[in-house]
Order: C-alpha cells, then sequence, then structure tokens
C-alpha cells in the first residue's frame, strides 16, 4: 500500500500512540508489528473482558477489530488527518474463554474521503475466532 516517494511509518511512535489511548490499554492491546501493508495486534483474554457465560464479550473483540483496523489505516495518512469510524460490521465464529486474541489487520480501500480496513481475529492455535469490516470517513 505503500506510495512511492512516501516516508516510512513510524513505528515506535505509532505504537506508543495506540498503547497509550486510555480504553486500549484497559482492554490490554499492544501492537506487535506495523508495516504499510497492515497491523498485527494482540489481547490478552482476562475475567474482566468476560460475557455472561464465561467467554470473552463480543464488544472486547469488536474494539480489537475496530482498533486494528483504524491503526493500519491511520499512520498512512497526513498527521493533520484523522478518521472516523463510519461502519463496523461483524462475524463471530467461534468463542475464547483464554489466552491471547491477535487482530491481523490490512487496509482494502485508502482514497481522499474514505478508507476502509479489514480485521481477522485469532486465537493462540491460529484459528480464526472473529472477522470484521470498518469503514471510515477521512476527516
Amino acid at each position: 500500500m505503500r506510495k512511492s516517494g512516501k516516508p516510512k511509518i513510524d513505528v515506535e511512535f505509532w505504537k506508543k500512540e495506540v498503547e497509550e489511548i486510555p480504553f486500549a490499554r484497559l482492554l490490554g492491546m499492544k501492537v506487535i508489528s506495523l508495516d504499510e501493508d497492515g497491523l498485527e495486534m494482540r489481547m490478552k483474554v482476562t475475567p474482566r473482558l468476560f460475557n455472561y457465560l464465561g467467554g470473552i464479550h463480543g464488544g472486547g473483540i469488536t474494539s480489537l477489530i475496530d482498533t486494528a483496523a483504524y491503526f493500519a489505516i491511520r499512520p498512512l495518512l497526513p498527521k493533520k488527518k484523522g478518521l472516523a469510524t463510519t461502519e463496523l460490521k461483524v462475524n463471530f465464529f467461534r468463542a475464547v474463554g483464554e489466552g491471547t486474541l491477535i487482530a491481523r489487520a490490512k487496509i482494502l480501500h485508502l482514497g481522499t474521503r474514505t478508507a476502509v480496513g479489514e480485521a481477522v481475529i485469532l486465537n493462540g492455535d491460529g484459528r480464526v475466532i472473529s472477522k470484521g469490516t470498518v469503514g471510515h470517513l477521512i476527516t
């Protein structure tokens, strides 16, 4: 996705930006890798994220998808620009009650006014737990 002449992503800056977001800290999100082709994040499943049935709440997984898709796109925009989520579609495939979730996010579309990202959530065994598509307005 990298355009010719565009500077490389300052990975350490963006890792710090993500990890200083209060909600991302609350959920324990950490950036594993980031480049022009996408982002990988992790989030440990803890009892504070459980739903009534004892597995991770869908809202926790959805937040991981939204955050991962956002930060796969945001570092490629000029500093003065931002993103606002306009649409979020999530499919859940299996329950998770322990371990660490891995989000692999990539850019599906990056225009001048809109962007779309996708994130796949995997469990520790590499099985797909969930997948989501996130639409953004570039502000």
